[in-house]
C-alpha cells in the first residue's frame, strides 16, 4: 500500500510538474514585425510605408493601419489581415 502511494504521489508532482510552465506561460502574441511578414508572403514590394501602417496597427490605430495599407495597394481583406497581426 505505501508503494502505491509513493506512486501516487510522484505521479501527482510529475503532472504539476509539467503542467505548471504551460500554466504560467505568456500567451501568444504578434505584433507589428508579424504584420508586415504577413505582407511580404503575400505582396511583391512591401516599402518602409507598409511596415509603418504596421506600426500603427500595433499602436491601436487599425482603421490607420488599413486605410494605409489600402491606399498603397494591398486589398481589403490583406490590409485587415495584417493590421490584425498587428493588433494582437
Amino acid at each position: 500500500m505505501a508503494q502505491r502511494s509513493r506512486v501516487a504521489g510522484f505521479l501527482t508532482a510529475l503532472v504539476f510538474a509539467t503542467a505548471l510552465p504551460v500554466a504560467l506561460a505568456a500567451p501568444a502574441s504578434a505584433d507589428s514585425g508579424d504584420c508586415y511578414l504577413y505582407l511580404k508572403d503575400n505582396y511583391f514590394g512591401i516599402r518602409s510605408v507598409h511596415r509603418d501602417a504596421c506600426v500603427d496597427g500595433e499602436r491601436g490605430y487599425f482603421d490607420d493601419c488599413v486605410d494605409t495599407l489600402r491606399d498603397f495597394g494591398i486589398r481589403h481583406r490583406h490590409a485587415v489581415r495584417a493590421c490584425e497581426w498587428a493588433e494582437r
